[in-house]
């Protein structure tokens, strides 16, 4: 996929957080797209809870992917780093 292509709608979740370090949310925040939550729970093994759903957040790492140089990406998500920060959105499976 182009990044070009990259929509909300194929987004289910964001992540950012300090490069070079685990992506658990122990240096960094996740956030679920609003129409994804169920299909995130359900994934995840445990409920998204409220304050983790933020479509606002998913745009915003969606722009920021968009206008990055360095990308990488496959058919689960794409990422790239800006600065000390690591920027990635997962698609919907």
């Amino acid at each position: 996929m182009n990044t070009a292509e990259i929509t909300p709608s194929k987004v289910m979740s964001v992540y950012s957080g300090r490069n070079f370090k685990c992506c658990c949310g122990c240096s960094g925040k996740h956030y679920t797209n609003s129409e994804y939550v169920e299909m995130r729970s359900r994934d995840r093994g445990y409920l998204v809870e409220p304050n983790e759903v933020n479509d606002r957040m998913v745009k915003r790492v969606i722009t920021i992917i968009k206008q990055a140089k360095v990308v990488e990406k496959n058919d689960f998500y794409v990422a790239t780093v800006v600065g000390q920060r690591l920027y990635i959105a997962y698609f919907k499976a």
